[in-house]
């Protein structure tokens, strides 16, 4: 009995004596609560997911407390052990800086029951144009245009330079279809960044920028159809050459022909480059050319290329090839640089033979029929402009008599031999049954359905050119 409750002390002073080393020694810490933060970065302007952006992270209480990730090629992201509280998230990619957004970010509570989801995503295109151009502009279906000036040579932003947009603008009236070409100037500021609004969606326009009599060349490029075309300039020094363009005693019609002086630009500038099939070998015999600087140079079997006495800035690429489709692609050609162009020709579609019978004399070409029995003017029908294969207006014109194609530093010219005498001037054109003044080079080849040319003795009445050097007549539309 004595010895059970001895046991019994024992244990009693042993619990106690552990109890007050446990009461001495400090407390281990309780773990802080912690959450996670998954999500998705969203692009509204086109769409789609928001691949391979930059997430970042910061906490609203404790500002050296950040984390970064990229997200996945779908946008996704998630950060794991994260301490609870607000955090800010921020988004970084290329596509914010070429839509002018400075900031995309959210604030989001952290806790510890569970994963925060977020989704961050980029403004939509018509809250975008609203901000940037007004609730006008996006209500009538109008865009912008934005980038930066910079400086060929050193790289810098051009502060107070100037870009032009330029387009045709079709409005219906009680006399039927008009055509009018529009026009907005735009000022850099002094970070060279400009803005220039209400251009056309998912249409045609025509790009270019200059500082004094430096200017870049004539870029025509194709809005989005959600109306936000970012579109970087660089200007450089160029000097404006007349150059005499000479041809063989006859063109591939038969005609004679003479010399013509055209206004090209050049300069220091130098450019390299391969021109391959789409996922294939190189095209050997392929011609490329920078746009307004007069230069080709025929691809060797290996496909290469290399341009100098280029201007300074940002020009139009042409390169074509017998059995190609046309490419034509802004390049940027820099000082103390030579830039590597990798150009890549699409096979062009070769269709069974069709027969094509005269149905388009249903739709509005029945005066261009009776025109062309007539036998005074040189014509080319749907049939005809259809073969050709066509990627420009002025392609049209390469092989056709009396008429000429050189290469200027504002673009193509199309140049008639005036009344039969060896001079080549510029003649009247009409669009759709009216003259117009300029404009020409806004019709794209696949809306042109018909073509009437006459020289000044044989226009009829209603196409009377104005300087005694003929008329082209364009009907556009559906083939």
């Amino acid at each position: 009995m004595r010895t059970h409750r001895t046991s019994i002390f024992l244990l009693a002073c042993t619990l106690a004596l552990s109890s007050s080393a446990d009461a001495q020694r400090p407390a281990e810490p309780v773990p802080a609560p912690r959450g996670r933060i998954q999500g998705v970065v969203y692009d509204s302007v086109n769409a789609r997911p928001l691949g391979r952006a930059t997430v970042q992270i910061v906490s609203t209480t404790a500002p050296s407390l950040s984390r970064a990730v990229i997200a996945d090629s779908l946008g996704r992201f998630r950060i794991d052990s994260l301490d609870t509280g607000m955090w800010l998230l921020g988004v970084q990619h290329p596509l914010l800086d070429s839509l002018g957004i400075e900031q995309l970010s959210r604030v989001v509570n952290v806790t510890d029951r569970g994963t925060a989801r977020t989704t961050l995503a980029v403004p939509s295109a018509r809250a975008l144009i609203t901000r940037v151009c007004g609730a006008a502009t996006a209500a009538d279906a109008s865009g912008f245009v934005r980038g930066t000036l910079r400086d060929a040579s050193s790289g810098m932003p051009i502060a107070k330079g100037f870009v032009q947009a330029k387009w045709i603008d079709l409005m219906i009236t009680k006399r039927g279809t008009e055509r009018t070409i529009e026009e907005v100037d735009a000022t850099a500021d002094e970070n060279g960044q400009f803005v220039a609004c209400g251009v056309p969606t998912d249409g045609f326009v025509q790009l270019r920028a200059w500082r004094g009599t430096d200017s870049s060349g004539v870029l025509q490029l194709i809005t989005p159809t959600h109306g936000i075309l970012p579109r970087d300039f660089y200007i450089g020094a160029s000097s404006r050459v007349m150059l005499t363009v000479s041809a063989a005693s006859v063109d591939s019609a038969g005609d004679s022909l003479s010399a013509v002086t055209v206004m090209v630009a050049r300069g220091i500038g130098q450019l390299q480059g391969t021109v391959r099939r789409k996922g294939g070998p190189p095209v050997g015999g392929a011609r490329v050319a920078v746009r307004g600087s007069g230069l080709e140079f025929t691809t060797g079997e290996d496909g290469t290329f290399r341009l100098s006495a280029l201007p300074l800035g940002t020009f139009t690429l042409e390169t074509r090839a017998v059995g190609f489709a046309p490419h034509e692609e802004p390049i940027d050609i820099l000082a103390n640089t030579t830039p590597i162009a990798s150009v890549a020709l699409d096979r062009l579609t070769m269709l069974d033979t069709v027969k094509i019978k005269a149905r388009y004399r249903a739709v509005g070409l029945e005066a261009f029929e009776k025109r062309r029995r007539s036998g005074f003017g040189r014509y080319l029908g749907p049939d005809d402009i259809e073969k050709r294969n066509a990627f420009r207006l002025s392609d049209l014109f390469v092989t056709m008599p009396s008429v000429r194609v050189v290469n200027a530093s504002d673009g193509d010219q199309i140049l008639m031999r005036g009344n039969g005498f060896q001079r080549y001037c510029t003649p009247t054109f009409f669009i759709d049954g009216m003259r117009t003044f300029g404009g020409t080079e806004f019709v794209m080849a696949s809306s042109v359905r018909a073509i009437e040319v006459y020289t000044s003795s044989t226009a009829p009445a209603e196409f009377t050119d104005l300087n005694g050097c003929g008329s082209i007549v364009v009907w556009t539309g559906r083939r």
